[in-house]
């Protein structure tokens, strides 16, 4: 499991370009970590690395943010205020996983039993220098 640090801007960019490229392969990748730990910034990178070129802004209140590249459809979850499996079927979860498109999910542990093992789980951290990490 790799583990970078992220000091800045650039560094979370070049980041997400490899975790761009992964996610084009396993379509689905899932962001973990408390507050502030750069889960939607990293999010922004990916989606410009994926040629995404509409604002991209945590889903919140409205769960999900659809963007589109030249070639496809990449769908934004941020379940932070999701309770439960059964709300995360009334929005048409599995269909969004279903679809083939790229899935970007914050916040994904209400719905761990629904996604695939290929999907790829990233893990982000405050550490004790005050920086950020992230892994997968």
């Amino acid at each position: 499991m790799p583990k970078y640090l992220l000091s800045s801007i650039e560094n979370t960019r070049e980041v997400a370009k490899t975790l761009a490229n992964l996610v084009k392969e396993s379509r689905i990748m899932t962001f973990s970590g408390n507050l502030g730990t750069g889960k939607t910034t990293t999010i922004q990178e990916i989606c410009k690395a994926l040629g995404v070129s509409d604002f991209v802004s945590s889903p919140s209140f409205g769960l999900v943010n659809e963007y589109q590249n030249s070639d496809e459809h990449i769908f934004h979850f941020d379940l932070y205020r999701m309770n439960s499996l059964d709300e995360a079927l009334d929005i048409g979860f599995l269909e969004y996983l279903d679809s083939g498109s790229i899935c970007l999910i914050e916040w994904p542990e209400v719905v761990l039993d629904l996604l695939p093992e290929e999907g790829i789980r990233v893990s982000l951290n405050h550490e004790e220098d005050g920086k950020r990490s992230i892994s997968w």
